[in-house]
């Protein structure tokens, strides 16, 4: 079942959002099972870009592009829990089985949902690439 385009049935996702918005900081928000939590991690993603859309109906500078407290962040699912970053971070460290890679190593260029096209083409997203990487090293992790 495809996820509604109104924004009013995003109001529990809006709630979490802005709390960590107004901390800053790196949040769990933890659901009963790994199922709900990322069912709420796809409508959380669902809910950045209808939170853009709100802000530039308000947006009364055309020329400048609406942005939220909501734009940079990501989300990752660990079993019931969603790891909530307040922030894209700009570079990391890889480590393969659990041995760290001497250089930093750049993360790739990911763009908001404020900076990609409007008629995008539909498909997976950076994002999305990015969530399933970080859920892949984390499923690695609980199994060591």
């Amino acid at each position: 079942m495809p996820l509604s385009n109104s924004i009013s049935n995003y109001s529990d996702v809006e709630a979490v959002l802005t709390q960590v918005a107004q901390s800053g900081k790196i949040a769990e928000f933890e659901l009963s099972t790994a199922g709900a939590a990322r069912n709420w991690m796809q409508r959380a993603n669902k809910f950045k870009p209808l939170a853009i859309k709100r802000a530039e109906k308000l947006n009364p500078i055309k020329e400048i592009a609406a942005r939220t407290p909501f734009d940079s962040m990501f989300f990752v699912v660990r079993h019931n829990i969603v790891v909530i970053h307040p922030t894209r971070p700009q570079a990391g460290k890889l480590r393969i089985e659990g041995e760290e890679v001497e250089a930093p190593v750049p993360l790739p260029n990911i763009s908001t949902s404020a900076d990609r096209p409007t008629t995008s083409q539909p498909g997976p997203s950076g994002l999305d690439a990015l969530d399933a990487a970080l859920n892949l090293v984390a499923l690695k992790e609980s199994k060591s």
